[in-house]
């Protein structure tokens, strides 16, 4: 089945042009050969949600909207502490959070 891996199984000459300009690949297209039937488990998400990442949360939330069928029920945010959001909460927007450090000179 087709997929993306962290590595090029087989490098291209654009992946040497790209690292050589310092902008490597991150995920790399290939095909996926399993010799056994895959177990698809939801992914366990752990979101930052302190102060510093106030800009780009609502846009985080709407992006895992639609992949709520592929995450686990139980969403970990952390700021200082660790949080565990039930999923359809998240879906709504809710967010728990300690606002994460500040500096003191």
């Amino acid at each position: 089945m087709p997929g993306l891996l962290p590595y090029a199984p087989r490098p291209q000459r654009a992946d040497f042009v790209r690292q050589a300009l310092g902008s490597p690949a991150l995920l790399h297209p290939a095909t996926v050969v399993a010799d056994r039937p895959v177990r698809r488990e939801r992914v366990h998400l752990y979101l930052d949600v302190s102060g510093s990442m106030d800009w780009c949360l609502p846009a985080l939330y709407a992006a895992l909207r639609p992949l709520a069928g592929l995450v686990h029920q139980q969403v970990h945010l952390f700021s200082t502490r660790v949080h565990d959001l039930d999923l359809r909460d998240l879906v709504r927007g809710v967010r728990v959070t300690t606002g994460g450090t500040t500096s003191r000179p």
